[in-house]
């Protein structure tokens, strides 16, 4: 079936518009409630003065960051060389799938050292 047979069979499909309608009514509802609450924050924070709305912007800027800022942290805490949960399973790893002392030789920030191979 070629680009015209597959979108004629999009289009025909009643399921396609179901899904499409949903997503418009979504849209059209989602939107302009978005703009009217940042137009309504806009304006209390007018109103609060501005060492109130400083303290308030920055409760609110820090829990939008807190999120990502706690993942980078765990996820640089996993991945340590020295230690995180991801250096021992990769170090588990047999050594003919990279594990072991030969991903050890690959990263030249790692602090610990490798037993002696065995040959």
């Amino acid at each position: 079936m070629g680009g015209r047979g597959q979108l004629s069979a999009i289009l025909s499909d009643p399921e396609f518009w179901l899904s499409l309608r949903i997503s418009l009514i979504f849209a059209a509802v989602v939107v302009p409630l978005t703009l009217l609450t940042g137009t309504l924050v806009g304006l209390l924070l007018n109103r609060l003065g501005p060492k109130m709305a400083a303290f308030v912007s920055s409760a609110a800027m820090l829990a939008w960051a807190t999120p990502a800022v706690s993942a980078s942290v765990i996820f640089i805490w996993l991945t340590d060389p020295d230690g995180g949960i991801v250096d021992w399973a990769l170090a588990k790893m047999p050594s003919w799938l990279g594990g072991g002392c030969a991903l050890g030789r690959l990263q030249p920030g790692r602090t610990h050292r490798c037993p002696p191979t065995r040959c």
